[in-house]
């Protein structure tokens, strides 16, 4: 029979059999076993989350991220105002250094009366505080203290893991 006029249940067929007939020739001439077949199902670790959360590993730790967080227009604002304030802030310390003063008198000068938590709030609201929690734990297991230069790494890793399309 000529493959153009088999069905699609035809074919498979015949790719199948072709794909037994491969491997017991490759085991019977050159030695190869075939690699036991591994029970996988991907979907079981799926049902366990909501269709809006998503399971993303950083270093061996798996955190569970709400993403309608990342499309929360709270959420953008709070980045837009963050990135406005930073942007503030580079254009106090560019000055304060071509005026002469020291990088740590021109980074004191621009943090002046801004807290770490307006800084970092927008990690909150993307993140939500159980995540960041849980990278606290983490890094807290791993370093013996929490370090917050490592928090906010970890947390960046999670927020561009996130915003990577599936």
């Amino acid at each position: 029979m000529d493959i153009n006029e088999m069905t699609p249940e035809q074919l498979r067929e015949m790719a199948e059999s072709k794909e037994r007939m491969r491997a017991h020739l490759e085991e019977r001439y050159l030695g190869f076993t075939p690699a036991p077949v591994v029970e996988f199902d991907p979907s079981a670790k799926r049902q366990a989350l909501q269709p809006w959360e998503k399971a993303v590993e950083v270093e061996g730790v798996e955190y569970t991220l709400d993403m309608r967080r990342f499309r929360s227009r709270k959420v953008l604002k709070q980045i837009a105002r963050a990135q406005r304030e930073s942007q503030a802030r580079n254009s106090v310390y560019e000055k304060a250094i071509r005026s002469g003063m020291t990088e740590d008198e021109a980074t004191a000068a621009a943090n002046e009366g801004v807290s770490i938590d307006e800084q970092l709030g927008y990690m909150t609201a993307m993140l939500g505080e159980e995540v960041e929690d849980r990278v606290a734990e983490a890094v807290t297991a791993k370093m013996g203290y929490d370090d917050i230069e490592e928090i906010v790494r970890i947390e960046g890793l999670l927020i561009e893991s996130a915003s990577l399309k599936n």
